[in-house]
């Protein structure tokens, strides 16, 4: 079987979402955001990212370039699990890296199926709605 990997970047605090945006998007952080970017891009490319919708909708909406990786939209209304999903992906896209990014929603379907968590900080003190959930590590 392929290798899964989570990949995400979270505030001091866990924080990871923001009425449906990363909440870290301002001039603020902007040093930061395109370090963590090129950090994500080195780390998956030449993978498959699986994403729920509001995930993928946020990342195009930051222009996303999906140069050198697949894209899956992940969903519950889909006709099959996570595990059958995977599977998919692997006869699609034999020895590539699949990685989960996203959102809370898809790492708490794909947790039991996550084999290495990629985590990155930000510097982010403020308001969330959405925050990582350490009990997904234990899968």
């Amino acid at each position: 079987m392929t290798e899964v990997n989570a990949i995400l970047a979270m505030g001091s605090s866990g924080q990871m979402g923001l009425n449906g945006r990363l909440p870290w998007l301002s001039d603020d952080y902007a040093e930061q955001v395109k370090a963590d970017l090129a950090w994500f891009a080195k780390l998956t490319a030449g993978g498959v990212l699986v994403v729920g919708r509001r995930t993928y909708d946020e990342m195009i909406a930051m222009g996303f370039k999906n140069k050198d990786r697949a894209l899956a939209v992940w969903s519950r209304d889909q006709n099959v699990g996570p595990g059958g999903f995977i599977t998919m992906l692997y006869q699609k896209y034999p020895g590539r890296p699949i990685w989960i990014c996203g959102g809370a929603e898809t790492f708490e379907c794909f947790k039991g199926y996550i084999m290495r968590w990629h985590i990155s900080r930000i510097a982010y003190n403020g308001p969330a709605d959405v925050r990582f959930n350490p009990v997904w590590l234990l899968g």
